[in-house]
């Protein structure tokens, strides 16, 4: 599988563009719940609130408008909770200007970033981030499965469409799942958090000759939508709890839609309303 862009070839007229964690794979809430939340209380030595820390891990990264942020993202936000609300966090002011200086936000960036600058605090998130992904690599096959459909609608739209993976995760998790669950053999390349930001691969792709109109983001976060609106594509809303019945959704009713030129407008709309509905309603 290529990784590159410059190795990157436009075979069809129609780009399809996919998110994996929450969207086309099933895995949010078992890494989120197993592995991040847990391995930010072990890091930080935050037992005395542990039952706090990871009912606000999930609150801001399943269950709101941040749901999917980059995993750096996602930890200053909830440090930064902790920090105000329960214990103070020494040395937290080096991640925020880390994340907000960095062109990407990936643990190879950050290591590289570390060989300048020998902050204590950003050698524990470099750890945390590794550890992060020791125990995803360590989740059951079971547990790290595609939404049912998600096969089938990659099948029927390899012909027309070129299909890439854009994706914040870790690319080493995503190759792997994907993989295993034979879905890269329906896709074109995987782009993932140490290429760069989802709306930087949408545009680089776009370079190859693709016409905007004929090239759809397929996510369930807010950041998915983001990045298509910053480069004038389609989006199409996996929403949360409701996976299967939007892929289902996208097979029967959208893709029909998106191949016809007649996606955009009040029907796209509506489906980014109740997704943004769906995101705003999430946590209980």
């Amino acid at each position: 599988m290529k990784r590159e862009f410059r190795e990157y070839e436009k075979k069809n007229d129609f780009l399809i563009c996919v998110d994996s964690d929450g969207s086309a794979m099933d895995t949010m809430e078992v890494k989120h719940r197993q592995c991040f939340g847990p391995c930010v209380v072990e890091e930080w030595g935050l037992q005395e609130y542990e039952q706090q820390v990871l009912h606000i891990w999930n609150a801001v990264n399943l269950y709101s408008i941040n749901r999917g942020v980059n995993r750096f993202v996602g930890l200053l936000l909830v440090l930064e909770y902790v920090n105000k609300n329960l214990t103070l966090i020494e040395g937290l002011e080096d991640l925020a200007r880390w994340v907000e200086s960095t062109k990407e936000l990936s643990n190879a960036a950050m290591l590289r970033y570390l060989e300048d600058d020998s902050s204590p605090f950003l050698q524990k998130v470099l750890h945390w981030a590794q550890k992060v992904s020791l125990h995803i690599a360590l989740l059951p096959v079971e547990e790290r499965r595609p939404f049912e459909g998600v096969a089938e609608v990659l099948l029927s739209v390899m012909d027309e469409s070129d299909i890439v993976v854009v994706s914040a995760a870790n690319p080493d998790a995503i190759f792997e799942e994907w993989e295993l669950h034979g879905l890269a053999y329906f896709v074109n390349q995987m782009f993932s958090q140490n290429i760069g930001s989802k709306d930087f691969c949408i545009s680089e792709l776009l370079k190859k000759g693709y016409d905007p109109n004929k090239v759809i983001m397929i996510g369930d976060s807010m950041e998915d939508l983001e990045a298509a609106r910053a480069c004038g594509i389609h989006f199409y809303p996996i929403i949360i709890f409701k996976e299967e019945v939007s892929w289902s959704r996208f097979d029967q009713e959208a893709l029909g839609r998106f191949y016809d030129g007649t996606y955009a407008g009040d029907y796209e709309q509506a489906l980014i309303q109740e997704f943004v509905e769906a995101l705003s309603a999430s946590y209980e």
